[in-house]
């Protein structure tokens, strides 16, 4: 019997420190438990994440807490690297050419 219950006391555990630690809210975009998406609802057995492609993924808890937690929504900045090659022979002097002249 214990052995049986033994996932669920993991499960619920990790859903209640979910909701004590708040890693995360409703309409946050996460990478969590390997699924990347819009979080719909958090239980306190699963979180409900919108895929990008909107699908509807349910994922467990102890998936989501046991894992680590990308959380997009959170700063209102991201840095983006943009690599940008240039010619050996490219002047690097800029001509920027505005409304026409």
């Amino acid at each position: 019997m214990g052995l049986a219950l033994q996932g669920s006391f993991v499960t619920l555990r990790a859903g209640l420190l979910i909701l004590i630690f708040r890693p995360f809210k409703v309409g946050d975009l996460i990478d969590a438990g390997g699924v990347l998406g819009t979080v719909e609802e958090i239980r306190l057995f699963t979180t409900v994440l919108a895929s990008p492609d909107n699908i509807r993924v349910i994922v467990p808890n102890s998936k989501v807490f046991n894992d680590t937690i990308r959380n997009y929504s959170v700063n209102d900045t991201r840095r983006i690297d943009l690599p940008l090659g240039i010619a050996y022979g490219a002047s690097m002097i800029a001509r920027w050419r505005c409304c026409g002249k």
